[in-house]
């Protein structure tokens, strides 16, 4: 019973995170088609400490609409997000929210739904292992 209660909970985790990963790329898609772009510059690279060394991650400001200083981070984060510090970067925001902004790369945009899916085969994976063994 217990093997069959953690299959079920592997599946669905990777239920879950298959409707997250879905999510995000309409999200990706709206911002896409609709939302406002910009240039922005790398002020910064912040230090962050992670298990596999140190990383930094990218402080990025830009000017909104309204012409006030907006800075972000991006969501993306790893080895190949780095961006040096002084490089501009295109950027889009939705419609007046421009803290919600992003890094408008194919890695950056695409990065999170490609993790969540990744995320949802391995617990796939773990599922049909537990319930074929």
């Amino acid at each position: 019973m217990a093997t069959v209660t953690g299959g079920l909970l592997c599946a669905g985790t990777a239920l879950f995170l298959l409707l997250c990963a879905l999510i995000e790329v309409l999200h990706t898609r709206r911002l896409t088609r609709s939302g406002v772009r910009t240039e922005g510059t790398v002020i910064a690279n912040v230090p962050l400490r992670v298990d596999d060394g140190p990383a930094r991650i990218p402080v990025i400001a830009f000017a909104d609409q309204q012409g006030r200083r907006v800075e972000f981070r991006p969501r993306m984060r790893g080895r190949g997000m780095g961006l040096p510090t002084g490089a501009t970067v295109p950027v889009v925001h939705p419609p007046g929210r421009p803290r919600q902004a992003r890094v408008l790369t194919r890695r950056h945009m695409t990065g999170p739904a490609v993790a969540l899916t990744l995320g949802a085969a391995a617990f796939l994976g773990v599922a049909a292992v537990i319930v074929a063994g």
